[in-house]
């Protein structure tokens, strides 16, 4: 899998990088506060088959309600300044974030955490 993807960002090209665990626990911990605003947005049912197409749709949707906490989390992952993104155009944040997903493999991720919960169900 990839370890970097170039982007345009504000005009410039942004090299996106696939994150360490030390930066994932930081983004971890800046999700604090998102998951009640998740279920404004999303059903139980999304969010138990929950993909990078089902982010990317409910994207608008999560970016107008959750827009600092989104910044803060994009800008952890990218290494964007948070202020740059609120100038930004609406395309090139989702290509940032896109690419952060696919460097990543969120999905997978979920789905770890989902068996890793199973597991821990059952003992």
């Amino acid at each position: 899998m990839k370890k970097t993807k170039n982007v345009v960002f504000n005009g410039e090209q942004v090299e996106i990088k696939k994150m360490p665990l030390g930066k994932f626990s930081k983004l971890l911990l800046a999700l604090d506060g998102l998951p009640s605003k998740l279920y404004d947005i999303f059903t139980q049912e999304e969010l138990e088959s929950f993909d990078n197409m089902m982010l990317l749709k409910k994207a608008p949707l999560l970016v107008a309600t959750a827009e600092s906490d989104i910044l803060e989390l994009v800008s952890i992952a990218s290494d964007i300044e948070k202020e740059k993104f609120i100038e930004g155009e609406p395309e090139e944040f989702l290509d940032v974030v896109a690419a952060i997903l696919e460097l990543n493999n969120v999905k997978a991720i979920i789905d770890k955490v989902k068996n890793l919960k199973k597991v821990l169900q059952n003992k």
